[in-house]
């Protein structure tokens, strides 16, 4: 093997990295992997770098460790293509369903026998396991035990999200991957929805409106900052956007505190109906009338905000709508036709409700 031709890297261990993965991908090294001292002579680099990367590739499942100087590939990961015909659809998700959106148990219910009927199996495994960073050994675990399944990744992180698309394993993202990976998804339009939902408390005379989100900094959050900021720069009002540190109750924190200083927003759109309640309640304690001083928007839906009066404005997805488009998007997939890597988007039905404020005329 000529490791000559190694590019240059931005850290030396990262491009030792990609450059074995290429070898891997490419069929050129399969089987015993050359040792640290073998690699690190014909690479230039130090052992400690060569070791670093080993590390990196096992903890990404793409090598397995015999003993102290051998490194094997698993079997099978020589190959980016999956191992036969597709029988299976595996759903991996790092939490309960029932947790990720109300309807999501219902869905998989009703995929379920969809994919009866034309001849696949489904599996559904659920563990925290998954949402946890470099859980490539885990997943190429999984992957060997499921070696001619199509798998539905909900909620796993960008770098489980990653791993599937690098190991060209057949896989739908239900969410919003990170820009420009290789791997197709279907996710709610928060873009389009924050960009109307704020536009919609702009028209009922909102002059500072809020998006209310937690930290966790996912690809479909950053979305809806992007869009609530278009609305608000449109209509020329204040944007403002409110991480959440601790739970949905902590926010209440945040609006006293914003209270006081003469600068809560009276528009705000709720990440999520938890967030919502804790908005509401604040209100409610501080007198603070809804929707005359505050209109406030929940960004998704739940049941426990029908009994919420004034009536809440939200978004809701239809359930049917979100169904057949997975269907579209996985049956190709599964019959191992040509299809293409790309997102797909469902703008939610906008729910009205008086929360949101009444229109200026």
């Amino acid at each position: 093997m000529d490791y000559s031709q190694v590019p240059e890297p931005k850290r030396l261990r990262d491009q030792v990295v990609v450059y074995l993965k290429e070898r891997i991908a490419s069929g050129e090294l399969h089987g015993l992997v050359p040792s640290e001292r073998d690699l690190a002579g014909r690479m230039d680099v130090s052992r400690l770098t060569v070791r670093a990367a080993l590390k990196r590739l096992e903890e990404e499942g793409v090598i397995e460790v015999r003993g102290r100087r051998r490194v094997t590939l698993p079997a099978g990961t020589g190959s980016r293509l999956p191992s036969g015909r597709c029988t299976e659809l595996v759903v991996l998700s790092s939490e309960p369903l029932e947790e990720v959106y109300h309807s999501h148990v219902l869905i998989m219910d009703m995929l379920r026998e969809k994919l009866a009927r034309h001849g696949f199996r489904m599996h559904v495994d659920v563990s925290p396991q998954y949402g946890m960073t470099r859980t490539g050994k885990v997943l190429a675990e999984k992957v060997r035990r499921h070696p001619d399944a199509c798998w539905l990744l909900v909620r796993i992180p960008p770098e489980g999200q990653k791993w599937f698309a690098m190991q060209g394993l057949r896989a739908v993202v239900m969410g919003t991957p990170d820009p420009g990976l290789d791997i197709v998804s279907l996710d709610t339009d928060y873009d389009a929805s924050c960009f109307h939902a704020a536009s919609v408390l702009a028209a009922r005379g909102k002059r500072s409106i809020a998006l209310i989100r937690r930290i966790a900094n996912l690809i479909g959050d950053e979305y809806s900052e992007a869009g609530m900021r278009r609305a608000c720069d449109k209509a020329n009002v204040d944007a403002v956007v409110h991480k959440l540190s601790g739970d949905s109750t902590s926010v209440i924190e945040w609006l006293k505190t914003t209270r006081a200083e003469g600068r809560m927003p009276d528009g705000i759109i709720a990440n999520d109906p938890a967030i919502f309640l804790s908005v509401f309640s604040f209100c409610y304690n501080y007198r603070i009338r809804i929707p005359e001083e505050m209109g406030i928007i929940c960004r998704t839906d739940d049941l426990l905000l029908d009994a919420v009066r004034p009536s809440v404005a939200r978004y809701r997805m239809n359930d049917s709508v979100l169904l057949n488009r997975l269907w579209r998007i996985l049956l190709p997939i599964l019959r191992d036709q040509v299809y293409e890597k790309v997102p797909h988007f469902l703008m939610p039905d906008f729910v009205p409700g008086a929360s949101s404020g009444t229109p200026k005329f």
